[in-house]
């Protein structure tokens, strides 16, 4: 596979496909073709399914060897991938929905899913119209509109259409 399928929309995230040289099999990318391999992938998943967005990542190729770049990557200095990650980083937490964790917390979480929720959902208010699945904070509590509603206070009574949330991570 090309590093990006048009057919499937799909790219690669794996650095030593995306930096090593056509010489060694690869595609020899430059730091902006990666980084914007990186973000496109990144919006891609969270405008699909949002699975897990993983990046192979050799820590090898973000530093030095013995004091000399790593040959096979022509097109890029351990300087310059050490900045396209810090640029994805930062441009992925940009996105409120976006959370940097580890293997171990990524399989604790399949385990056991609970809703990832930002502390900077909006106040719910009486005039505002709600749709099934929006989220909103009341009175220190996340709720999420189990229908469409609209001026019912969330939690006020046993039938209401809110369903109270946990899992905020702000």
């Amino acid at each position: 596979m090309l590093y990006y399928d048009p057919a499937a929309r799909k790219a690669d995230n794996f650095d030593w496909k995306l930096y090593t040289t056509p010489d060694w099999g690869w595609y020899g990318l430059n730091t902006a073709d990666v980084l914007t391999l990186y973000k496109y992938n990144l919006d891609l998943h969270l405008s699909g399914n949002r699975a897990p967005l993983v990046l192979g990542l050799h820590s090898a190729f973000y530093g030095k060897i013995n004091g000399e770049e790593h040959s096979g990557m022509p097109e890029t200095s351990v300087a310059d991938r050490q900045t396209v990650l810090k640029q994805f980083i930062e441009y992925a937490l940009s996105k409120q929905q976006v959370r940097f964790v580890s293997h171990c917390q990524l399989v604790e979480w399949m385990e056991n899913p609970l809703p990832v929720l930002s502390c900077e959902q909006a106040n719910w208010s009486a005039h505002t119209t709600y749709r099934s699945g929006d989220i909103v904070r009341f009175n220190g509590q996340y709720w999420k509109a189990k229908w469409w509603t609209a001026q019912e206070i969330p939690g006020h009574t046993p039938d209401n259409p809110w369903q109270a949330q946990t899992g905020c991570n702000g």
